[in-house]
């Protein structure tokens, strides 16, 4: 069996006891402009302040920024709560996980998402 169209669904209740492992690791974090107009109208911020403050340059694209070199979470991860500080604008990206068109089969999924169920 192709272990790529093995299905899978997601756990939601299983975020709050995980960690935030999404939220931390290799990768960007990609923003249209209309998700960074957004966050900064969500933290009540001038959007060139945002953009100085939590937006890199990747090629043609905007990412937001990592914390810190030894954590690589993305700098909106309360690090102590291990909860999203901008959760009801994050970008899409953050909202589509763990179903991403990516390379990787339901089981490497599972593996580095707890609430990923296998069927």
């Amino acid at each position: 069996m192709n272990t790529k169209l093995q299905s899978f669904r997601f756990d939601s209740q299983v975020c709050a006891s995980c960690g935030a492992r999404c939220c931390i690791g290799e990768g960007y974090v990609f923003v249209s402009l209309a998700e960074i107009q957004g966050i900064a109208t969500f933290l009540n911020m001038p959007l060139d302040q945002f953009g100085m403050r939590y937006l890199k340059r990747v090629g043609h694209a905007y990412s937001l920024l990592e914390q810190n070199a030894a954590h690589r979470a993305c700098v909106f991860l309360d690090m102590q709560s291990k909860r999203c500080r901008i959760y009801p604008v994050r970008p899409k990206q953050c909202r589509s996980y763990p179903f991403w068109q990516d390379d990787k089969t339901p089981q490497e999924r599972a593996l580095e998402c707890p609430g990923v169920v296998l069927e």
